[in-house]
């Protein structure tokens, strides 16, 4: 991944983070690197291991 590419994945999970609460239900789909999952479970967002794993 370029760093223009982790950069702009990076701001958008900033922006989104703020508009999720713990009790939301999110799909990530073709989630790439996982980054989003990780930092959502950083940020106290509970996350089903079962759909994490490919």
């Amino acid at each position: 991944m370029k760093w223009l590419d982790r950069a702009l994945r990076n701001w958008r999970i900033r922006k989104a983070l703020p508009h999720l609460a713990k009790a939301d239900w999110l799909l990530d789909v073709g989630c790439g690197d996982g980054e989003l999952l990780r930092q959502l479970g950083r940020n106290g967002v509970g996350i089903d291991p079962l759909l994490a794993k490919p």
